[in-house]
């Protein structure tokens, strides 16, 4: 009775998977077609800019961009949050070179918002710690 029941399960489990895999086979080749499809309508453009009569578009890596998207969020191992070691050397950055926050976005990889917050919290921290003590002496004019 079991030997059945087993081989009833094994049956049905191997049927499961061939079908799974024949779908996942068809919904390949309909996004294979519809992708060469589109390829092979599209026609080149008439002019070179966003109106006639204007210079072409600058070239602006697009492809660069979505690979970089899809490595941050949609490969095997993506990136998904900051660091904090990430939102201090944005600070310290920030504050030994005098650079704009946004300058972190290439560096850094970090947001110009996020830098900025961490920039605050990192001197905030300083402050809150060093609060009690006299750092420098007041100079009287």
């Amino acid at each position: 009775m079991e030997h059945r029941l087993l081989q009833s399960i094994l049956e049905t489990q191997a049927a499961v998977l061939a079908t799974a895999t024949n779908i996942q086979t068809v919904v390949t080749d309909t996004i294979h077609m519809l992708f060469d499809e589109d390829n092979e309508n599209q026609e080149p453009p008439r002019q070179g800019g966003s109106r006639p009569g204007r210079r072409p578009n600058l070239p602006r890596g697009f492809e660069e961009g979505y690979q970089r998207l899809y490595k941050d969020y949609l490969s095997p191992q993506p990136i998904y949050g900051l660091y904090p070691v990430q939102k201090i050397t944005s600070a310290l950055h920030m504050l030994a070179y005098g650079g704009a926050a946004d300058l972190n976005d290439e560096y850094i990889r970090i947001a110009k918002s996020t830098s900025l917050q961490a920039l605050n919290e990192f001197c905030s921290s300083v402050i809150e710690l060093y609060k009690p003590q006299d750092l420098r002496s007041i100079i009287s004019t």
